[in-house]
């Protein structure tokens, strides 16, 4: 046995509270269940780097896993872009919401399409607003939505200064179509 049986309790609370086994845990871990078992009863200590994957996998800090009740509350992991565009669809919003704006930008071919989709980012971002407000929002979510919707305005700018400069290059062009055909009529007529 090692001395800190003691200090070592916290594994298991954790991984109890998150309702894992431990051949979940072991798993997700990278370890056999006895190894789990071996680090619970104090028999066994975890390596540095299976201590760091311990604390990640029961979202926790390395000191919480060697206290009976863990100080900082869990953590929850954080929402994955297709998680959060899947639920913005579902409340009717567009799923364009969640991406970057590279992303957007390279998804619109052209002038049409990215008007089309500025209107529909913002009528989803007015979902997405109203969604919070009302509450019902799962804490992570709620978190992982606000984080967008502050990077959301600078989205709305650059796609908008984006269909601009589209708008401006398409002008032009078919203005210089237009004197194009107008000087081959003149030349028609002489």
């Amino acid at each position: 046995m090692i001395e800190q049986k003691e200090q070592l309790i916290g594994l298991r609370n954790l991984r109890r509270s998150l309702g894992l086994s431990q051949a979940e845990l072991a798993e997700k871990v990278g370890v056999g269940q006895d190894a789990i078992s071996h680090y619970e009863r104090g028999t066994r200590f975890p390596t540095p780097k299976h201590l760091r994957l311990l604390a990640e996998t029961l979202h926790c800090n390395i000191p919480d896993l060697f206290r009976e009740q863990p100080l900082s509350a869990p953590k929850e992991p954080p929402r994955s872009r297709q998680h959060l565009g899947r639920m913005v669809q579902d409340w009717g919003g567009s799923g364009y919401w969640v991406m970057t704006t590279d992303e957007l930008k390279k998804a619109a071919g052209s002038a049409f399409e990215l008007r089309n989709m500025v209107r529909q980012l913002a009528s989803t971002q007015r979902i997405v607003r109203d969604r919070l407000a009302e509450g019902g929002v799962e804490r992570a979510d709620r978190k992982a939505l606000q984080q967008i919707a502050k990077q959301y305005t600078n989205k709305l700018v650059a796609l908008s200064m984006r269909a601009e400069a589209v708008l401006e290059a398409e002008a032009r062009e078919l203005t210089a179509e237009l004197e194009l055909a107008m000087n081959l009529e003149q030349e028609v007529r002489a």
